[in-house]
């Protein structure tokens, strides 16, 4: 048996169905740092022999946790029924199941527009609160947006896709984001710091312990010329010496900056950041009874609570006779849930992409690595 015993609730109806699931499968925010935070969707798969789907309808929450030792709520996010089907065994003798598919908060404000709502001139992250019910915005009862960041964006009206403004927000705010219970939470890139949480191949003091690694370089990971383009107009940085080296490898994206300075600053953070091809993202896998549960469940409230960890990452390349360290960011996880164990798939990109010069930092004052921010 797994060392994580998942719970499944429909909050609307108050059911509590966890001895009916088999199998769940769930994407948590993005595979790599280029990828669109356009959400995906919990797919549960449960045992349908007495119609227990019928107990299911569109919009349902349901919301998904485990405890620790001590009762503690881990994971704590809510999803909404969006769709269900069913695989029915023809003439009820055999086991019958259905999959109920539920998006999570970036999937389910992806289909919610704007409808003309005015956002108002403030910080880059807490302009999003305005999409909220409760501020006049279109998003359904219960749905938040919170956070507070650095950069600021000018007013605006919007109509098209709620999604899609986050994604530009966050993009200018260059942040990070989490999701918890029936809110998206934007995290300041002010809010960045070292975990004493880690990963690695060997147990250690706080070390999850992983059970497989890989690595990719290059690829989508080189970015030596930035592109962006606001209300204010279109502002480009190079990375001279990448571009020397190996070319020109462009990227254009849209921002919400408030003025040119701003602007200026995160399209040359971005040129600068991302245009050495030796940089590498890492993908590892972890289960649960593989390693130290504990924890585990403390590194997975670290990535729900306001700050954007940054993680040390040990590892081992083939021939080398000593480890290799690297900071880290997560960019997302995949949950793969079973009654015998949870594999969970954590994503990662380099931390550079996110962290800042700090003065007299041990962590990130180290110069030719961490750039001076905007």
């Amino acid at each position: 048996m797994g060392k994580i015993n998942w719970i499944f609730q429909n909050q609307t109806t108050g059911n509590t169905f966890t001895t009916s699931v088999m199998s769940a499968n769930y994407m948590y925010l993005r595979g790599s740092y280029k990828d669109y935070y356009s959400g995906s969707n919990l797919v549960i798969t449960i045992k349908n022999q007495s119609n227990e789907a019928g107990g299911f309808s569109l919009n349902d929450v349901i919301f998904l946790y485990f405890e620790d030792a001590f009762g503690n709520d881990i994971w704590r996010q809510n999803y909404y029924v969006d769709q269900i089907e069913f695989e029915d065994y023809p003439g009820n003798t055999g086991l019958s199941t259905a999959t109920i598919i539920c998006q999570d908060w970036l999937a389910r404000a992806a289909r919610v527009l704007g409808g003309g709502v005015s956002l108002p001139a403030t910080n880059s992250l807490d302009q999003l609160f305005y999409f909220t019910g409760t501020a006049g915005g279109p998003l359904p009862p219960g749905m938040t947006a919170t956070g507070s960041g650095v950069s600021t964006s000018p007013a605006t009206v919007w109509n098209d896709s709620v999604v899609n403004k986050i994604q530009i927000n966050q993009l200018t705010e260059n942040g990070g984001v989490g999701m918890v219970f029936q809110r998206v939470e934007l995290y300041s890139r002010a809010s960045i710091g070292l975990s004493i949480y880690k990963f690695g191949r060997e147990p250690a003091a706080n070390t999850v312990v992983y059970q497989t690694f890989k690595r990719i370089r290059a690829g989508q990971s080189i970015i030596n010329y930035e592109q962006t383009t606001s209300t204010l107009g279109t502002v480009t940085a190079t990375d001279a010496t990448s571009t020397a080296a190996y070319g020109k490898y462009a990227e254009s994206v849209t921002s919400a900056d408030s003025t040119l300075t701003q602007q200026t600053g995160l399209t040359e953070f971005r040129a600068n950041t991302q245009g050495d091809p030796l940089l590498t993202r890492f993908e590892l896998t972890v289960s649960d009874i593989a390693t130290d549960i504990t924890i585990l469940e403390k590194l997975i409230n670290s990535y729900k609570g306001f700050i954007t960890p940054i993680n040390n990452l040990v590892y081992r390349v083939p021939g080398s006779g000593s480890d290799t360290t690297v900071k880290v960011k997560m960019e997302g996880i995949n949950v793969s849930m079973t009654p015998s164990n949870t594999v969970f798939t954590f994503y990662f990109s380099p931390a550079q992409y996110y962290t800042m010069f700090i003065l007299d930092s041990n962590d990130f004052g180290i110069l030719d690595t961490d750039r001076l921010g905007w």
